[in-house]
């Protein structure tokens, strides 16, 4: 699955929808764009010998359970046995009746058997009774013989049916690499040791077959309850409860990448390590004949560090030491960072990582300024009495991890080891990074709603587990409060064991009445903002329902800089906001926007910035003061540039006054895109 999905230049194809489900159901669903394939692994041993019955293989084989599962989802998904036992007799009979469905059904032919197959039917059909509890409230033979409508579900069953014999488990060790692993690391033009990408693999899956645990309710449809009754919970809602277990075409890439990265590191010489000298302790690396800018080997750090500059006094002693161990202890963690091919992040993930794990933004563009300063970080961290917990570097190494990779490198883990910190502690700050959010996006409608002083329509998208639920329109009557309770109902059906990210997109009336700060969101039978817990954004309703509008502010948000000086609308260069000239209509490269109501008369400034094309705005209910302006931008100003468009909304009051933050990012959020049908089917 994964080789047909690389592309002839080794790169996985974009349009790939493959991922496997494991422990549910069955030992793993093969799920393909809409199609899935139920698998079921019996590996018995030599010992066992070979299927010769019907009964055997509805038991043994476990082909009682399939029929059963495959039924109950409504005979939708294929179905197949892997297996180490061979067959024989009549169990090798029924085999060869379900090649022959099969290749009839692919034809597009009528399913039929000759009558003197119809008897080995009969038979597996018995079997099927047998074994399966679940088919004598469905099934009531008359006698010992099975309707003609039970022979036709049989015979639907065995076409979608494969048989596939596997090698004994202590063959798989030796032939899986070879058979499997190889071709693609060809393709990859890789000289990796194929057994040990092979175990990589194997042990991604094997964590995502382990994190199935207990159900809470106990393997029972999961339902969701609300005021209006039991609702069954949707395919995209079951899925997002099922991710730890969903191992992706994309995991999988990335864990043969990084394996193969790993091998690569592993075979050259750590003390080959290189990174840029950065522009801190200047004078310890002109002393030491470094030039900032230029390149170091770990060699060559390691030679200094273990030797002696005489004539220094204690402080200059002191001060070289901290410079060179904290290069060392860089270019440390500069072997880990190759292994993780961090190089192909994004400069704002960079930058968004580093200030989570390490607590501020870093100073410089460059990743090796980065590991840098978090390795000083780390050694300050250090010197304090923080017993077992995570250093810094390590946060931001394991941080870039969850973000690369879908297990933790065996790079991480050795370092981990020799800073002294428990692997376990790492492990478990992964598990939590890797866990994304959903992300919720709810349609208020269009600004002609508004307008008629009616609200009528809710449309709300879920995005998890790297799918998109189908638009759900809700309709709404009584203005502004029905409004209300209608997204209070909504939050309560969200899944809230994962974190959960709100997109509003509401008429400009409405995002200048402060709609952010409704109480809708019920904690202990309390109300509090949508924002206390989900990260509220809000987007300009009417960009979903006008492509035109869409594709100014793609536009806009493609070219602009991000830097220290958004414009700032005043009341004076709103004067003419209404018509889409003056001020406004000049600033025609920019989607970033500071301003504030001019008048306190309603939402005509607002509406003329969105609609000339301004995304992301920041928006004040009363005109911009010189003051309110210092503080703003002295709020943005700490945060890197390439960070900005995804940083900004989450900044903390700026001053006592707090903004509406508009964020319209035609990119979606968090990795999600926005969907095509929010885009496409609204009017």
């Amino acid at each position: 699955m994964y080789h047909r999905s690389l592309g002839p230049d080794g790169r996985l194809q974009a349009d790939h929808r493959s991922r496997v489900l494991c422990e549910h159901h069955e030992d793993w669903i093969v799920l393909v764009g809409e199609r899935a394939e139920l698998v079921s692994a019996k590996h018995y041993g030599p010992r066992f010998g070979a299927y010769s019955t019907m009964n055997s293989l509805a038991s043994d084989g476990g082909l009682a359970h399939l029929f059963d599962r495959w039924h109950t989802m409504q005979e939708k998904p294929g179905c197949r046995l892997v297996t180490t036992a061979g067959v024989n007799g009549p169990a090798k009979l029924l085999i060869d009746i379900s090649n022959h469905l099969g290749k009839l059904r692919r034809a597009g032919a009528e399913l039929s058997v000759e009558d003197a197959m119809k008897d080995h039917l009969q038979s597996f059909g018995k079997a099927l009774l047998k074994h399966c509890t679940a088919l004598g409230g469905r099934w009531q033979p008359t006698g010992s013989v099975l309707s003609p409508g039970q022979l036709d579900e049989v015979m639907r069953f065995l076409s979608v049916f494969r048989f596939q014999r596997s090698p004994e488990q202590d063959v798989i060790r030796d032939a899986a690499p070879t058979r499997y692993v190889k071709p693609v690391l060809d393709r990859l033009a890789s000289t990796a040791p194929p057994v040990a990408v092979w175990d990589e693999v194997l042990s991604l899956f094997r964590e995502r077959m382990q994190a199935a645990g207990p159900t809470p309710t106990g393997r029972l449809p999961d339902v969701l309850t609300d005021d209006r009754g039991p609702t069954t919970a949707t395919a995209s809602e079951r899925e997002g409860d099922l991710q730890n277990r969903i191992v992706t075409l994309d995991e999988i890439d990335a864990t043969i990448r990084i394996a193969i990265r790993s091998f690569e590191i592993v075979r050259s010489d750590p003390a080959e390590t290189t990174m840029i000298v950065p522009d801190f302790y200047e004078d310890v690396w002109t002393a030491e004949g470094l030039s900032i800018g230029g390149t170091v080997r770990a060699a060559e750090v390691a030679a200094l560090t273990t030797t002696s500059r005489p004539g220094l006094s204690r402080v200059d002693a002191a001060r070289r030491n901290s410079a060179l161990t904290t290069l060392g202890l860089a270019l440390q963690a500069k072997s880990v960072f190759t292994a993780l091919n961090g190089e192909a992040l994004l400069s704002a993930t960079l930058h968004i990582i580093y200030k989570q794990e390490v607590g501020r933004w870093p100073t410089g563009d460059r990743a090796d300024r980065m590991l840098f300063e978090a390795a000083d970080a780390h050694l300050r961290f250090r010197r304090q009495p923080h017993g077992s917990a995570l250093g810094p570097l390590t946060r931001f190494l394991t941080g870039l991890a969850a973000s690369a990779s879908p297990r933790i490198p065996a790079a991480l883990d050795s370092f981990v080891t020799r800073q002294g910190e428990q692997i376990g502690d790492a492990h478990d700050l992964f598990s939590r990074r890797r866990e994304k959010p959903a992300w919720l996006l709810i349609d208020l409608g269009p600004e002609s709603l508004g307008e008629q002083g009616r609200l009528a329509e809710i449309t709300w998208w879920l995005h998890q587990a790297g799918e998109t639920t189908e638009p759900t329109t809700v309709r709404v009557h009584g203005g502004e409060n029905a409004m209300r309770q209608a997204i209070r109902e909504l939050l309560e059906r969200m899944p809230m064991h994962r974190p959960l990210r709100v997109d509003i997109a509401a008429p400009a009336s409405l995002l200048a009445g402060g709609i952010d700060q409704w109480l809708v969101h019920e904690v202990d039978g309390e109300l509090e903002p949508i924002g206390a817990e989900c990260q509220v954004r809000m987007r300009w309703s009417q960009r979903l329902h006008e492509p035109r509008l869409q594709r100014r502010v793609t536009e806009r948000a493609r070219d602009e800089p991000w830097d220290d000086r958004p414009p700032v609308a005043t009341a004076t260069e709103l004067s003419a906001a209404d018509s889409g000239a003056g001020w406004l209509g000049k600033r025609k490269e920019r989607a970033f926007l500071v301003g504030g109501d001019p008048t306190g008369s309603g939402s005509g400034a607002l509406r003329a910035a969105l609609r000339i094309g301004f995304g992301f705005v920041f928006w004040y209910d009363r005109y911009i003061t010189p003051d309110l302006r210092a503080a703003t931008m002295r709020a943005i100003r700490p945060v890197p540039p390439q960070a900005r468009r995804t940083a900004l909304p989450e900044l903390p009051e700026i001053t006592s006054l707090v903004p509406t933050v508009i964020w319209d990012d035609p990119d979606g959020r968090d990795g999600y895109p926005l969907p095509t049908s929010a885009l496409t089917e609204n009017p």
